[in-house]
């Protein structure tokens, strides 16, 4: 009768073991999958927050390329309306008779000379940054 209850008590004992175990293991296996949920949902977050960052730096640098194309129209144009002006007062001082229209001519040229070296140099700048956009649009790109 002993070894009868004794047996009984294995067994009863090992099965409440199993079903605490099986438990356990669910408990578990539902903190994993909370878990993972949760990392998968932070991972996916992340990733659009990156993507959108990425958009927005896009659409910047966009909006920076037409600005500096702009510039540089600005720049082109108002440069060949200082290059004509300059041809112009080279065909007056030619044409002029007096000394005090020649020196007044030559000072027009010089203020030209020195507008012309301007907007030359503020191209170049223009250039720069162009290249500087474009550099920095590339890296995003990939």
């Amino acid at each position: 009768m002993k070894n009868i209850l004794l047996f009984a008590f294995f067994i009863v004992s090992t099965f409440l073991y199993s079903q605490d175990e099986k438990q356990r293991f669910e408990q578990t296996q539902t903190k994993e999958l909370v878990s993972n949920a949760g990392y998968n949902s932070a991972l996916n977050e992340m990733q659009s927050s990156a993507d959108k960052s990425t958009k927005d730096k896009i659409k910047q640098m966009d909006e920076q390329f037409e600005l500096n194309f702009s510039k540089k129209a600005k720049y082109e144009t108002r440069l060949k309306l200082l290059l004509q002006k300059k041809t112009d007062a080279n065909e007056k001082l030619m044409q002029a008779k007096s000394d005090a229209e020649k020196e007044k001519f030559k000072e027009k040229i010089s203020e030209l000379h020195l507008d012309i070296d301007k907007l030359k140099k503020k191209l170049v700048e223009n250039e720069v940054e162009l290249k500087t956009l474009q550099n920095f649009y590339n890296k995003l790109k990939k």
